[in-house]
């Protein structure tokens, strides 16, 4: 029987010591993550949308929450910046509607953050040009290729009839 407990031991410490290093690793991820984010989440939807578009933005914190826009990817703020949107204080997360200028093409970091605090996100939209509206066009180029489909597959029938007239009267 003494054979049996020291043959064990060491499995046994080498367990507890595995078991509290793994414990100490998971402890450090989780206390970093909390510290460098504080928790707060900002989301974008549609992440890509054309000049003059609109987008929602939405996150897990209020409170006087700030959204600001900054021209580039993974811009901070300026100094100067002035928010966007600010969240009303009696919310404790949000959601409001932004739209972008007219003249606003390429990539923006939309930042949401509650000023002199650790909470913070951000989020990467993408502004496309406008596209211009080919739906009405008043050129006529529409109804004359309409035309000229019609025309073909008048033609085509008339020749499918053509071949089935000439193999009745060949029989």
């Amino acid at each position: 029987m003494g054979t049996w407990f020291a043959n064990t031991l060491p499995h046994r410490r080498l367990a507890v010591v595995l078991a509290g290093i793994i414990g100490l690793l998971m402890a450090l991820l989780l206390v970093g993550t909390a510290r460098a984010g504080g928790g707060c989440q900002i989301t974008i939807e549609p992440g890509t949308i054309a000049a003059g578009g609109q987008f929602v933005v939405s996150g897990n914190f209020g409170a006087d929450a700030e959204v600001h826009l900054v021209p580039g990817e993974d811009v901070p703020p300026p100094e100067d910046s002035e928010p966007v949107y600010t969240v009303p204080p009696d919310r404790s997360s949000f959601s409001a509607t932004i739209t972008m200028g007219a003249d606003t093409q390429g990539t923006w970091t939309v930042w949401g953050f509650i000023p002199a605090t650790e909470c913070g996100d951000s989020a990467i939209l993408t502004v496309t040009g406008t596209l211009s509206d080919t739906a009405l066009a008043t050129d006529g180029r529409g109804a004359w290729s309409a035309l000229g489909v019609l025309l073909v597959a008048l033609a085509l029938m008339g020749v499918s009839r053509f071949t089935v007239a000439a193999r009745r009267d060949s029989a």
